[in-house]
């Protein structure tokens, strides 16, 4: 593989505990707070970010947390990209605000348990969960208990993704590209390593293969290290993962990364080795995707403290503090307003409902 310059990540580990030292205090009394009261403002402001008049304005300005402690969920394990970037965000929460700010991981069921949970307290901007395409457009698809609606929710801003899902093989498979990997599909038995049916890995590999006419079988398991590392040992030929978690592999020559699920073709900065070509540049464009999280309270917060909680937030990642860190961890930062992504959830629902009724 061919490099280009790419950040220090072997500072990730360090950075991680780093952050779990400063939050400790904070994440144990996070852990035993009782619901927050809302705290309603007389001006408006909406998930495009746009406020107006003097008044308001002032009172963002002045804006205090109106809980003891600040919290945001995120549905990832601890060591995740979301969770490394958000603690980054909370320390820079607390430095700024004074108030204690923790990332509380709630995983399971593609988010809505952690959804689950945010609903159970009175709407704030103090009480806030990263959700993404796998909350709002997987888990109501592929389970029918599950009920959630992005109405529910006032979105502070957008990130879409800089780690694409990915089907990468091992080097030893002697396969370079999609193409190659079709022709040895033709004449052996593929084998694919991703999350369990229903996840969000699972399902881009099912609408993949679907869309080459390529019959595979299954290993999963709940995280993309592991199922690397199941594809390495040889209990599988292929796997789907994101360019976070397979970028060591892919640098050391141990796996050799094929297609990736945006529109475009994969460069970013961060990731540092040779572009990998997007699915719809392969011949599949109805299963691209743009993926977006979202940080987000429930609908009805305090809309004062949300535009103050959504500047303090953005300063920081627009910061050269921010940006620097974020390459830490090998993310860029590149947020967009709460409409658009908004928009792109929607369209990303759509798709996985064409993917649903297509492939399964």
């Amino acid at each position: 593989m061919m490099k280009k310059s790419v950040p220090n990540r072997p500072l990730r580990a360090a950075i991680a505990l780093a952050l779990g030292l400063a939050l400790t205090t904070g994440i144990l009394s996070g852990c035993s707070k009782a619901p927050s009261n809302p705290n309603p403002g007389s001006a408006g402001s909406n998930s495009s970010g746009q406020v107006s008049g003097d008044d308001f304005e002032a009172k963002v300005d002045a804006w205090k947390p109106d809980l003891k402690t600040i919290t945001i969920r995120v549905s990832n394990a601890a060591g995740g990209t979301a969770d490394l970037k958000y603690r980054l965000v909370a320390k820079n929460i607390q430095d700024t605000t004074g108030t204690t700010a923790v990332v509380q991981n709630i995983t399971g069921s593609n988010g809505f348990l952690m959804a689950t949970d945010l609903l159970s307290y009175d709407p704030s901007p103090s009480e806030l969960m990263v959700g993404t395409e796998a909350l709002f457009a997987v888990a109501p698809l592929f389970n029918a208990d599950i009920n959630v609606s992005l109405d529910d929710y006032e979105i502070l801003f957008g990130s879409p993704s800089s780690s694409p899902s990915v089907l990468a093989v091992p080097s030893t498979l002697g396969v370079k590209t999609w193409e190659e990997f079709v022709s040895y599909a033709a004449n052996n038995r593929i084998i694919m390593s991703s999350s369990a049916p229903g996840g969000m890995t699972h399902i881009q590999g099912t609408a993949l293969m679907g869309s080459a006419g390529i019959s595979f079988d299954s290993v999963t398991d709940s995280g993309a290290n592991k199922n690397i590392l199941a594809c390495l040992n040889g209990d599988a030929n292929c796997v789907l993962a994101n360019t976070s978690a397979l970028h060591d592999y892919v640098e050391s020559g141990q796996m050799i990364p094929l297609v990736q699920f945006n529109k475009t073709t994969f460069d970013d900065p961060t990731w540092g080795l040779d572009p990998i070509p997007s699915v719809a540049e392969v011949g599949y464009p109805d299963i691209a995707v743009e993926p977006c999280s979202i940080l987000c309270c429930r609908k009805g917060a305090d809309p004062v403290g949300v535009e103050a909680m959504r500047r303090i937030i953005l300063d920081y990642l627009s910061s050269e503090q921010g940006i620097a860190e974020m390459a830490e961890i090998g993310l860029t930062s590149n947020e967009i307003s709460g409409e658009e992504a908004y928009q792109r959830l929607m369209a990303e629902i759509d798709t996985f409902k064409m993917i649903k009724d297509k492939f399964y």
